[in-house]
């Protein structure tokens, strides 16, 4: 893993001042999946490579994460449920984002896996 020291000037702005709200938060802790490129190897030993890699880090992570608060949106995590990543990426400022989102693309055109749902489409989630 990768472990990054916060503090400073992180912790300077409020939790609930931008979208990000684990600015207390001491470390950061990354976990990366390091698969080679297809140059090097055929697609189907890449895919064997980077399935084997998940499995690890699948296994793995709940000792990890039970040690560990919430998740940086920066770093998706795929394994996270549709009514589990909201609330682990975004904590309490998930209900503003939400109406955010509501009012500023409520036909959810700007959207990806695990982006601020719309309330209507979530209402477990917020």
């Amino acid at each position: 893993p990768t472990i990054d020291l916060w503090g400073g000037a992180i912790a300077d702005v409020p939790n609930n001042g931008t979208a990000f709200p684990y600015r207390q938060a001491l470390f950061n802790v990354r976990l990366d999946l390091l698969v080679p490129k297809e140059g090097n190897t055929s697609s189907t030993e890449a895919q064997q490579v980077f399935e084997q890699e998940a499995a690890l880090v699948t296994a793995v992570w709940p000792s990890l994460s039970r040690h560990l608060k919430g998740s940086f949106f920066n770093y998706p995590m795929p394994s996270l449920a549709k009514d589990e990543y909201p609330r682990t990426y975004w904590e309490d400022n998930l209900e503003r984002l939400v109406e955010l989102k509501e009012q500023c693309d409520p036909f959810h055109v700007l959207r990806y896996e695990q982006s601020v749902p719309l309330k209507s489409k979530n209402q477990s989630a917020i």
